[in-house]
């Protein structure tokens, strides 16, 4: 390890990791052929929003179930899974009611599942 960042392409974390101390140290992963794996480090978690997240216990349908009914132009993998992980371990966040809406996901009434 040369102390750069390591980027893994396809790969999907499915929790982070801590230390005694309850501090993040890495993160737990599975690669594009299926093999689970540890990194170990200093995390920054850069996921993107969760307005593409329309299931029940969405972060959407938390924080704004007003607009869960609107169309996005989020891409299917805006599901929020980084701050869900945070905070699965305990991480506050902040200001989540804020989600901007704006007229670029028009549906033509006639056509609702277009």
């Amino acid at each position: 390890n040369d102390g750069r960042a390591r980027i893994h392409l396809k790969t999907k974390v499915t929790r982070l990791l801590m230390d005694k101390d309850g501090n993040v140290c890495g993160c737990e992963c599975i690669s594009k052929d299926g093999k689970t794996f540890q990194e170990l480090g200093p995390v920054v978690i850069a996921t993107g929003g969760f307005g593409a997240d329309f299931t029940a216990d969405s972060l959407l349908n938390k924080h704004r179930p007003d607009l869960s009914h609107l169309p996005t132009t989020n891409g299917d993998h805006c599901t929020g899974d980084g701050l869900k992980m945070s905070m699965a371990i305990g991480a506050a966040c902040v200001d989540l009611e804020w989600v901007q809406v704006h007229p670029t996901g028009l549906v033509h009434p006639d056509e609702p599942d277009s």
